[in-house]
């Protein structure tokens, strides 16, 4: 009897599964209609969408994931470069030391204001802005002091 005990007892032991321990929690899942995935792939940019969604939801509360050692660096593509490039050219340019000589002289008074110049003036630099914006926006960076 011992010895059959033994058998029933190493066959009980088999069929038990050990644990596995998950390193990592379960990942979520979420249904989205096809508006609104398009509507988080815009919104996500370059980042990507779990990042975006974490971020989103945790604000910077949200925990960085540690990068997977196998995962390619993403390359930009061309026309991301194109756009940085662009970017880096336009604030290398003198456009701001321009802007200040006008406002410098529009102030000492030897540039005569008329409301058709402060208006040209004004819509310059909202131009100037929305160029800079689109470009940072295009490349997926925030600048400073944007939310």
């Amino acid at each position: 009897m011992n010895g059959l005990s033994n058998i029933i007892e190493f066959n009980a032991l088999g069929s038990i599964k050990p644990k596995r321990k998950r390193k990592l929690p379960p990942p979520f899942s979420l249904r989205l209609t096809h508006e609104e995935h398009k509507r988080l792939k815009r919104d996500a940019g370059k980042m990507p969408r779990s990042a975006y969604v974490r971020k989103k939801l945790f604000g910077d509360d949200a925990t960085p994931r540690k990068p997977q050692a196998n995962r390619k660096k993403r390359q930009p593509n061309m026309d991301a470069q194109t756009i940085a490039r662009l970017l880096s050219t336009f604030g290398q340019s003198e456009l701001a030391a321009s802007m200040m000589a006008i406002a410098m002289a529009a102030q000492s008074g030897a540039l005569p204001v008329t409301p058709e110049l402060e208006d040209k003036l004004d819509k310059s630099c909202a131009d100037i802005d929305a160029m800079c914006r689109a470009m940072v926006y295009a490349l997926g960076v925030k600048r400073e002091g944007d939310k």
